[in-house]
């Protein structure tokens, strides 16, 4: 299949402004704000030739869809992302733009931003999220908004065509475009890795990060879902997790940070962090699913080995036959062992939280 090309920049927006509150776009925004914690996102496209005002094709915020309207970029981080950089501001962004009157009457402190761009025109939109508390977790941050964008886009191809009389097309092949081959880089640079699916929820893409993971040659498991793989003994998942996962995918549900242990033969006990979109063509028909993982093993492991260390070492404090207590920077007990309290004579809930010159006699 051919690169699309976009008509004019003019023809583009126009299309889509026909399409506010498109439910493709509602799709996108919701998910992406599930995806990183966000209280509101945004994606809208230019509105005039001077490239100084933003049109809304669908805002939400507080979990629900609201009214669009146009906004200038005047003093607002919008217009340096307008202007073709993304644009990450994990905290602190009334600050940064004191004078965007409506970021800062609404409270937001995170803001992060995208420009939708097409190959002969550059910027034509944004898509935005922002938080009313900081942003964490910078890479999955970065990595969903330049993954959304790219649906974003999809979704944009979709409506020009329509609008210029040619039938709808589904999303390009990730290896087509220059913009798939940000997609790449940037899941190459991060610790995660992409998965798909087809309608039938057997695999039909893995990243290269995938097989890493799991030791497995290039292409194993495509074509199979996750039962037919464990049935073919290539993993197993603990069977409740499994079970919750078959659910979801099957009801075509968004799921996000849902965790899961895996046995694969040759590697061990793989721990891994799973959110899944489904995705939807322009009749809203169930396609398959889109989703990211992410190897939280030596997260997992060094978390177990933590309590080792801290169960070893309150049996320590705990039995040692000398007398035993911890203070805080006031001088206030906050801990004391047995030998401590049978010394004394006192009950561990007449000490706590006073301050120790109380015992000295």
């Amino acid at each position: 299949m051919d690169t699309i090309e976009y008509n004019t920049r003019e023809n583009l927006i126009a299309a889509a402004l026909q399409a506010q509150n498109h439910a493709g776009f509602e799709s996108l925004l919701s998910n992406l704000a599930s995806e990183i914690n966000a209280d509101a996102a945004v994606i809208g496209v230019l509105s005039d030739d001077t490239k100084n005002h933003v049109q809304t094709l669908s805002f939400l915020k507080d979990h629900r869809f609201n009214q669009n309207f146009e906004y200038s970029l005047e003093n607002t981080p919008c217009a340096k992302v307008i202007s073709g950089q993304p644009c990450f501001y994990p905290t602190g962004i009334q600050a940064r733009f004191p004078d965007d009157r409506m970021l800062c009457e609404a409270g937001f402190d995170g803001y992060v931003g995208i420009p939708l761009t097409s190959p002969d025109t550059g910027p034509f939109g944004i898509l935005l999220a922002l938080r009313y508390t900081p942003f964490e977790d910078e890479p999955r941050v970065l990595n969903a908004i330049h993954l959304f964008a790219m649906r974003a886009r999809n979704e944009f191809e979709r409506l020009q065509n329509d609008a210029i009389g040619r039938s709808a097309v589904d999303p390009l092949p990730l290896n087509n475009t220059i913009e798939n081959q940000r997609f790449q880089d940037v899941v190459h640079l991060t610790s995660d890795w992409i998965w798909e699916t087809d309608k039938d929820l057997r695999f039909s893409y893995f990243s290269e990060g995938f097989y890493k993971t799991f030791g497995w040659s290039e292409g194993a498991g495509m074509g199979l879902s996750g039962k037919e793989i464990e049935e073919r003994g290539l993993w197993e998942v603990r069977p409740r997790q499994s079970e919750r996962m078959r659910q979801l995918m099957t009801a075509h549900s968004y799921f996000r940070n849902e965790e899961c242990v895996f046995q694969v033969p040759g590697q061990g006990t793989i721990y891994l962090r799973i959110s899944g979109m489904p995705l939807l063509n322009a009749e809203g028909e169930f396609t398959g699913y889109r989703g990211v993982s992410i190897n939280i093993t030596e997260q997992k492991l060094a978390e177990t080995q933590q309590r080792i260390n801290e169960h070893r070492y309150r049996r320590l404090y705990n039995d040692t036959p000398v007398i035993m207590h911890s203070l805080d920077r006031n001088g206030t007990i906050c801990d004391v062992n047995g030998y401590w309290l049978e010394t004394m004579g006192y009950e561990r809930s007449e000490v706590m939280g006073r301050p120790i010159q109380e015992f000295h006699t």
